[in-house]
């Protein structure tokens, strides 16, 4: 009954006095909730760019000296063979490996078909002599005593 009377727009409350409603502010009216509006946080929403970390070189490519083999934070990668601080300071070809403790290690191979890594500690290592002929360079040296023990004894006589 009391449905009927409030869709025909007045009931009565427990008072007895009779309330006047229709659907309509029924439907409208206002309900206020918090004031405050709802925002996202002040230390969301920044991020840095990348940093480009990583080996910088592939197993087998040609490097030659001053190129940056791997950019990297502590240590994950240690230096091999004819590498500075992964930095390469002779040219050969790129060469990955790991070692008995598990450590990723990076070496330098003078030569293509030289990828005999780890080498043993007992053998020696292989070095280049790059732009320099060795041959020549010893000549020269004994020449030059030679012509400094000959100036030397003219002066003297």
């Amino acid at each position: 009954m009391m449905f009927l009377n409030y869709l025909s727009g007045t009931f009565a409350n427990k008072s007895g006095v009779l309330i006047k409603q229709t659907l309509e502010n029924v439907w409208n009216s206002q309900v206020r909730f918090a004031s405050k509006k709802a925002g996202g946080s002040t230390r969301n929403g920044r991020d840095s760019a990348g940093r480009r970390l990583g080996t910088k070189k592939t197993a087998g490519q040609h490097v030659i000296p001053g190129n940056i083999l791997v950019r990297q934070r502590g240590t994950k990668f240690h230096p091999g063979e004819n590498v500075n601080t992964l930095f390469i300071s002779f040219g050969g070809f790129y060469k990955e490996m790991y070692n008995k403790k598990e450590r990723r290690i990076i070496a330098v191979a003078l030569d293509k078909s030289d990828y005999d890594f780890p080498r043993d500690i007992t053998q020696p290592r292989k070095r280049g002599f790059f732009l320099v002929d060795r041959t020549k360079m010893r000549d020269e040296i004994i020449n030059s005593r030679a012509q400094y023990y000959a100036e030397k004894e003219a002066l003297l006589n």
